[in-house]
């Protein structure tokens, strides 16, 4: 009983469960056979039906009392086990007893061939119990002693040629039977109890991977809010640096402030890297794939870091092509400026090269002569922030994002990328691509017409010191403009004005958590014309970035630099002008 005493609930639970759920066809069976044998002795005289019938309706009585126990467990509401498993060994019990009385009752020493029937018939419903019953023993011990105690008796009362080895048969398989159930008890119990550890590991971890997730997006919500306070600050700094740059000033002073600029250009490189890996991770990236001829792109990359490779001592080499791809020409650049870098970053001596491998289909590969990367480092590179040999996270050695942001490109653009490296030997990173027969695009000429930098722009952010940075700013370049730190601030301004604005500057975030996309909707509104507007945002948050991606402003990214922002305002300017002339609208 201590045993029994010591299972846990749940696994207890489950014993009664599957007692239940096994017992009626058991159980069912048992009583037809038994009702069967009975009728068949009584038809033919072996038995009177006198004794015979009522012994019929009490087995019928007992199966149709462990059939409704059986219905009841199904539909109580939380059994309890032991409970209800004592009142299955109490039915078991009747049915035991009702085999034991029937072993007197359909036999005789007379005919010992219907006393061997009923035997047989005893051992095989002992048999099918030590199987059906044996998820908890007390119902077997019940049903097993009474069913097979009369043929201890019974064998020697009846004097027979065989009865010593009946008997001794019988005592056989009275210690064999109970063997088996105990050992199918047992199984039965180590199966569960490695079930519901399972399920405890498996509850567990969903639990840690709950709370891992959990902690993940308050890690992002936090990163983006202390990215976007950030981002704040140091954007106003750009602008005021902007505003600098056309002023006069002595040696020293300039120094100064190209020393602030380029600590500033340095905070925006990482902040670019971040927000890199916000959109991929937003998706709000989607590639555009066209025919790209390749030799014209690498020349380019080739020219681009030929100063930096010349100033390290290192040859800068591209080989020419004539292949042509199908990707998205902005992507694949984006690859290959990383690992182009990367390539000059760390290589000491040497070369960097990079041309078109064609043996296992064409493939972009960029070579280098630098130190390698040992085996087991070569997948965690491409993990965020990880760094090999830069444990005092010098800036000079990159942030280790470049080739994070590699990896979700290559996997955004189809474009397989491998890596082969020998420590003290050199690297090669390989991109694979489609090769193709089309013509690429023409390239479309960039918008470089000089834009007449005057007219009003309205400016709404909610930061005094970018308020301030963006009237100094853009004042210098020749526009008038006008400030406000919320939608209701320059909507009270819009009856003064004198002239219609040329442009919406906006951002995204703004106080009590109004957007920029519903205050240029409502001042366009206000105004009565779809004024050219754009969105500047300190955000990083992959569902705000693609809400604001969505929206179809252009979407400037703080800190952004004086010039980005000059010809992002020119641009846009100069479109809503050329859109004017095609309508003929008066300008």
């Amino acid at each position: 009983m201590g045993a029994i005493a010591a299972i846990p609930e749940p696994i207890a639970r489950e014993q009664a469960r599957i007692l239940y759920r096994h017992a009626p066809v058991g159980v069912v069976f048992s009583g037809a056979t038994a009702c069967l044998v009975a009728a068949v002795y009584a038809a033919k005289g072996w038995v009177a039906w006198p004794i015979a019938a009522p012994w019929m309706a009490v087995m019928t009585a007992c199966v149709l009392f462990h059939l409704w126990l059986c219905h009841a467990f199904a539909r109580a509401e939380a059994p309890e086990p032991q409970r209800w498993i004592w009142l299955f060994t109490l039915a078991a019990g009747l049915e035991g007893l009702t085999w034991c009385v029937g072993a007197f009752v359909l036999t005789d020493g007379a005919h010992y061939d219907r006393l061997l029937v009923v035997t047989l018939l005893s051992t095989a419903m002992a048999s099918g119990a030590a199987y059906v019953y044996s998820t908890d023993l007390k119902p077997f011990w019940v049903f097993f002693t009474l069913v097979m105690a009369p043929y201890v008796v019974l064998f020697l009362i009846h004097p027979h040629p065989l009865s010593a080895l009946l008997e001794a048969m019988v005592w056989i398989y009275l210690a064999g039977m109970p063997t088996v159930a105990m050992m199918n008890h047992h199984q039965f119990l180590a199966t569960l109890r490695l079930r519901f550890t399972n399920q405890a590991l498996a509850d567990d971890l969903l639990v840690q991977k709950d709370r891992a997730e959990e902690a993940n997006i308050s890690k992002s919500r936090f990163l983006a809010s202390a990215s976007h306070d950030l981002r704040q600050p140091i954007h106003a700094l750009g602008l005021f640096i902007g505003a600098l740059g056309p002023r006069k000033m002595d040696g020293e002073a300039r120094l100064l402030v190209d020393h602030i600029a380029r600590s500033v250009r340095a905070l925006d490189d990482m902040f670019a890297a971040l927000l890199d890996i916000s959109k991929f991770d937003a998706g709000v990236v989607q590639p555009h794939i066209q025919p790209v001829a390749i030799g014209p792109l690498l020349a380019r990359l080739g020219r681009d870091y030929a100063v930096e490779a010349v100033a390290k001592g290192i040859a800068l080499k591209t080989v020419p092509t004539s292949r042509i791809v199908r990707t998205d020409p902005v992507l694949v650049e984006r690859v290959l400026r990383n690992l182009i870098a990367n390539a000059v970053r760390h290589t000491e001596r040497g070369r960097v090269l990079i041309g078109v491998r064609r043996g296992g289909g064409l493939r972009l590969a960029v070579y280098d002569t630098g130190p390698g990367i040992d085996p087991a480092e070569q997948e965690r590179i491409f993990e965020e922030y990880y760094q090999i040999n830069n444990p005092e996270r010098d800036r000079a050695k990159g942030l280790g994002l470049g080739l994070a942001i590699v990896r979700r490109i290559t996997a955004l653009i189809d474009a397989p990328l491998t890596l082969v490296s020998r420590p003290g030997i050199g690297s090669c990173f390989a991109l694979s691509l489609v090769a193709t027969d089309e013509a690429p695009p023409p390239l479309e000429p960039s918008i470089r017409e000089a834009t007449r930098a005057s007219g009003l722009v309205l400016v709404i952010d909610d930061e005094p010191s970018i308020q301030e940075a963006m009237t100094i700013l853009l004042t210098g370049w020749g526009y008038r403009v006008e400030v406000a730190g919320s939608l209701a601030e320059m909507q009270a301004r819009l009856p003064a004005l004198t002239e219609q604005p040329r442009l919406l500057i906006c951002d995204y975030r703004l106080r009590d958590g109004v957007d920029g996309i519903g205050v240029i909707a409502a001042l366009r509104a206000a105004l009565g014309v779809d004024v050219p507007a754009m969105l500047i945002t300190g955000d990083t948050a992959p569902d705000r970035i693609e809400t604001a991606q969505a929206s179809g402003f252009l979407l400037l990214h703080k800190p952004v630099p004086s010039g980005r922002l000059r010809a992002a305002i020119a641009n846009l300017i100069r479109a809503a002008e050329r859109e004017l002339a095609g309508s003929g609208e008066p300008q």
